[in-house]
């Protein structure tokens, strides 16, 4: 089969998808030592260093795991 300059093949196609992930960072006190934002970067470097695409990022600050008291259901 005879590639057309500007054409991309199925087997292209698919060694440039990445895998699709999401990051989930929280925070349950004030005190605690890293805060979402340094959790989220280590998160997004982990992801680029092993080709992974952040589709979604789910956030809990300031919110204990202690209880479900506080923490809406979804």
């Amino acid at each position: 089969m005879t590639k057309r300059l500007g054409e991309t093949s199925s087997s292209e196609i698919a060694a440039q998808k990445t895998n699709r992930a999401v990051a989930y960072v929280r925070m349950s006190t004030e005190r605690q030592e890293y805060s979402t934002k340094n959790q989220l970067d280590v998160i997004e470097k982990y992801a680029a260093d092993h080709d992974l695409s952040l589709v979604a990022i789910y956030e809990d600050a300031g919110k204990s795991g202690l209880t479900k008291s506080g923490r809406p259901a979804r």
